[in-house]
């Protein structure tokens, strides 16, 4: 996540933040952190929500070149200091913050890792919007698209990246008023494009839910949002 509005930092302009899109390799992230499991994506949308479109996906955008050509024109052709907060208790958040600051080396970008406890995070980074970039991940509590696209709505007080869109306000306004489907999802690729176009935040991946289950037990049941119902699980006969 990347501060959007940020006074001190390059990443307020989004011509930065599609450099960074683009310097970033999610694959190798995926690869490394998570094993080769999970679905990389371009998406704030998880192929699990109903306003999913996978035609819109770019899945990983890795270019060095694109990179390099979008921070010359920003102004930034010698590259700048980027400070990434990440929670010290979530090792998978600390190993793609360093993997990124690699990648972004590659094209000038100097990185420094400011690892912070898990409540300072909250206070500082989530709800005092206190830093210029993040790695974090959120569990999927709805599948509704208006709850993840939420996030980005400038009134939302979830909206800690600060990001404000005149047309994204308007749209997301709209898909809630509306009750038709086909022009809720309608308006749902609109925010999904504004999303990318604007380099909002760099969407990594939509991670696998792994479970390791003893082999004595049986009914363990998989669903879309974050929910276990352990009154299912019985000893196999």
């Amino acid at each position: 996540y990347l501060k959007t509005d940020s006074k001190t930092s390059p990443v307020k302009d989004s011509k930065v933040r599609q450099a960074i899109q683009y310097a970033v390799n999610k694959q190798e992230i995926a690869d490394t952190v998570a094993y080769g499991y999970g679905q990389v994506g371009s998406l704030y949308c998880t192929p699990l929500t109903t306003g999913y479109n996978a035609e819109k996906d770019q899945g990983d955008m890795y270019d060095v070149d694109k990179s390099k050509a979008l921070l010359a024109e920003a102004g930034y052709a010698d590259g700048f200091d980027l400070e990434i907060t990440v929670p010290s208790n979530y090792s998978q958040h600390i190993q793609t913050a360093e993997i990124i600051a690699e990648q972004l080396a590659a094209v000038g970008v100097n990185v420094t890792i400011n690892q912070v406890e898990w409540s300072a995070w909250l206070s500082d980074v989530y709800q005092g919007r206190d830093y210029q970039s993040t790695v974090i991940g959120f569990d999927i509590s709805s599948q509704a698209p208006s709850t993840w696209y939420k996030r980005y709505y400038t009134e939302s007080s979830n909206d800690f990246t600060n990001f404000s869109n005149t047309e994204y306000d308007e749209l997301y306004g709209q898909a809630l008023a509306t009750v038709d489907k086909d022009q809720k999802h309608e308006i749902y690729n609109k925010l999904q494009q504004i999303l990318t176009d604007e380099a909002a935040s760099v969407f990594i991946e939509d991670p696998a839910n792994l479970i390791a289950l003893n082999k004595k037990y049986t009914g363990y049941q998989t669903y879309a949002v974050s929910a276990i119902d352990l009154s299912l699980i019985k000893l196999a006969q």
